[in-house]
């Protein structure tokens, strides 16, 4: 047995002989593909004591990969740390910590810190119909969400409708969380009264009527200098007629006001921070948006609620 260490190569000359001394070495399988476990199993076996204790292992989750190649020694270290995952409603129950703004920045370091993601899945999707677009021939030439034609209707990719919609609630969930003012708009005379009713449950506001001009970018004149602008504009319908989108987008972009939008496939979603690509005309469709932006408002709402008990409790102790 030699005091090498053996390196495999996937070559017609390796029949168990060690690549550094030439020696032949009976314990090594002459195998032209070794696994991994075989492998791992037959450097540890060829490795000597001598080179093992002049190695420097390192302990607590670190490893050490000692790899020779011909002549030449080289180490590298690989630093692979378990670092636990941080419990972070055990941390936000510390009551050393009493600043509300070291809650805040504690979930929003957090990539799913409401699990949105767990709100819905793609078959309630499916069920729900978002899939369905319009014909091919009413298609926005922006709109790139396209997953194929069936029938000259065009099906909207719910794969990509699953990542921007989770997006989109986090967005929502955040706001809400931080106390921002969300503004639902809906032009279709049919979901109205959903959107409205869902906006009054939640504690947010809705617009469900022609909107007036200069309401934001005049809003010194039109509302006063008190007023406060929305946080966070959620349109169900981007278009305020057939072919016209609403006015309020084009205003929210140029007020800087982040917008959620469903977008259809006769829809142009360039305009929209968080665009969702989906159906709008489905009454179960715009059900299931109402429901997944009632929960993900509440959700950061009562959150809210929970830390600033806990900041007031630990203030007065």
């Amino acid at each position: 047995m030699c005091n090498h260490v053996v390196v495999f190569v996937c070559t017609a000359n390796v029949y168990g002989t060690c690549m550094v001394c030439r020696a032949k070495c009976d314990s090594l399988l002459p195998q032209m593909y070794v696994t991994l476990l075989q492998m791992l199993k037959l450097l540890r076996q060829c490795m000597s004591r001598k080179y093992l204790q002049s190695s420097f292992l390192q302990q607590n989750h670190h490893q050490r990969m000692l790899i020779t190649t011909g002549h030449r020694h080289h180490e590298e270290q690989m630093h692979t740390e378990m670092i636990p995952e941080p419990d972070i409603h055990q941390q936000l129950n510390d009551d050393n910590q009493k600043d509300i703004k070291f809650y805040e920045q504690t979930v929003l370091d957090q990539p799913d810190y409401f699990q949105v993601s767990r709100m819905f899945t793609l078959q309630d999707l499916f069920h729900s119909r978002v899939h369905l677009g319009h014909k091919a021939g009413c298609s926005d030439p922006n709109y790139k969400y396209v997953f194929g034609n069936r029938f000259q209707q065009q099906i909207i990719d719910l794969d990509q409708t699953v990542e921007h919609l989770q997006l989109a609630l986090n967005v929502t969930a955040h706001v809400a969380f931080r106390k921002g003012i969300i503004l639902f708009i809906c032009r279709s005379a049919q979901f109205s009264h959903i959107v409205e009713t869902m906006a009054q449950e939640c504690g947010e506001f809705a617009h469900t009527r022609r909107w007036r001009l200069g309401t934001f970018t005049n809003s010194l004149l039109e509302l006063g200098g008190d007023v406060r602008l929305p946080d966070l504009i959620i349109f169900i319908n981007m278009l305020d007629t057939i072919n016209e989108p609403h006015v309020l987008v084009r205003h929210a972009a140029k007020m800087l006001i982040p917008t959620i939008a469903i977008a259809d496939t006769n829809c142009d979603p360039n305009q929209i921070t968080y665009p969702i690509p989906g159906n709008d005309d489905t009454p179960c469709a715009i059900k299931l948006y109402c429901r997944l932006f009632k929960e993900a408002i509440l959700k950061g709402k009562s959150e809210r609620l929970r830390i600033e008990d806990l900041v007031k409790d630990s203030s007065t102790e």
